[in-house]
């Protein structure tokens, strides 16, 4: 909502930080960036969802840090320190204390973002994980449904846009 899809993925190819996203913030790092590791929460993925359980500091960006997103508050990321950049001064410490609050745009906050320090083995952590929780889908009888969608999504345009039904 800030517009600064630009910044985070300038921040994100300088300083090579592990990412995860909510569901609105999906897009926002590429699908393509390595250390992508998609969206987090109940409805997200494996990888995702044990880094950030993980990880001893957690940047939080204009998130609610719901509970879709959490799950048990008490029992989300329980070693990280938190640094959290809202312009929403109401969403800072509203469902998780933030060591660190930020107040502010996100567009002009993000540039001056620096990483310090070597997570290189950090990195290879979460780059391992993402390996070994990807999808694993089965081929069941005649219906292969993966390489159906692995062929559609190759033979696709990047801005396409396909819509599934739950039933």
């Amino acid at each position: 909502m800030a517009g600064a899809i630009g910044e985070l993925r300038a921040l994100l190819s300088e300083c090579q930080l592990p990412v995860v996203s909510t569901l609105k913030g999906l897009g926002s790092a590429p699908k393509s960036y390595e250390l992508n590791l998609g969206m987090l929460g109940m409805h997200g993925l494996s990888a995702a969802n044990i880094a950030v359980q993980s990880c001893d500091l957690l940047v939080v960006l204009g998130a609610r840090l719901d509970d879709r997103a959490t799950g048990k508050l008490d029992e989300f990321a329980p070693h990280a320190k938190v640094i959290h950049l809202d312009i929403d001064p109401a969403e800072i410490h509203k469902r998780r204390y933030a060591d660190v609050a930020i107040r502010g745009c996100a567009k002009k906050a993000l540039p001056q973002i620096q990483a310090r320090g070597d997570y290189s083995e950090w990195c290879q952590q979460v780059k391992e994980l993402k390996l070994r929780k990807s999808f694993q889908y089965p081929k069941v009888d005649n219906i292969d449904a993966p390489a159906f969608l692995s062929r559609l999504s190759e033979t696709m345009a990047e801005d396409s846009v396909i819509c599934c039904d739950v039933g």
